[in-house]
């Protein structure tokens, strides 16, 4: 079987819309990955000289594979990098562009509320980093990452899988990055973050199903994580 870094956009859209078929009653799924092609078809990946609409894909796949049903949490993973990268697509979209005028991320809320409802902007509200960390310098971004994800243990089961899938993806496309350098500042954000969801796994305290195949999907995702991290930490 293919690895998911190895499929193209759209092999991977293919995978989706296979695994999603059966939780996709009203179409709001199929919907989601169209306009998600459509938001960040543009958008370069920040790690690989890419596209970045592959991450969003991957995530989202993955995120079944560790068991997320809920259909809005799914379109959520499809979302969840939409209000920190594609303000400006989402205002496009928003039936209201001058409501909340000056105010992108309320224009972008609006725009999410209106295509797929309030609950996919709650889960990806709860996802999206604060634009005002981004000010910070290299170690206060990388210790609110930590609390970021800390903090989503106590919502929802559906952010954690997302996140969890999210950083999976991310850390195993370090290598990507182009110099010794980047991949190391890379890892320095993502290890304790991997820390922390080793630790969750051994309490206990990672909410995903009891299942082999769910089970099979987590060992992999961290073996590759732990090796990627190791190489460049070492």
């Amino acid at each position: 079987m293919k690895s998911l870094k190895s499929l193209s956009t759209k092999e991977l859209v293919l995978k989706l819309k296979k695994l999603t078929a059966p939780l996709d009653n009203d179409g709001k799924i199929s919907k989601a990955i169209d306009f998600s092609l459509s938001l960040h078809a543009k958008q370069k990946d920040r790690q690989a000289d890419g596209p970045y609409i592959n991450h969003v894909l991957r995530v989202t796949i993955r995120s079944i594979l560790l068991g997320l049903r809920e259909p809005e949490g799914i379109i959520a993973a499809l979302m969840h990098d939409s209000i920190e990268d594609q303000l400006q697509g989402l205002a496009k979209a928003s039936s209201k562009s001058t409501v909340g005028a000056g105010d992108p991320e309320r224009i972008a809320a609006h725009a999410i509320v209106s295509l797929f409802g309030e609950r996919v902007l709650e889960l990806v509200g709860h996802l999206t980093i604060p634009g005002w960390q981004y000010a910070l310098d290299p170690n206060g971004k990388n210790r609110c990452y930590v609390e970021h994800v800390e903090k989503l243990f106590n919502i929802h089961r559906s952010v954690i899988i997302i996140k969890l899938a999210d950083f999976l993806d991310n850390a195993c496309s370090l290598l990507d990055l182009p110099t010794p350098d980047l991949q190391k500042r890379g890892a320095s954000k993502y290890q304790p973050v991997y820390s922390l969801f080793i630790i969750k796994i051994q309490t206990g305290l990672l909410p995903i199903e009891n299942a082999p195949e769910t089970l099979a999907e987590l060992k992999n995702g961290l073996d590759d994580a732990t090796k990627i991290l190791t190489t460049i930490i070492d």
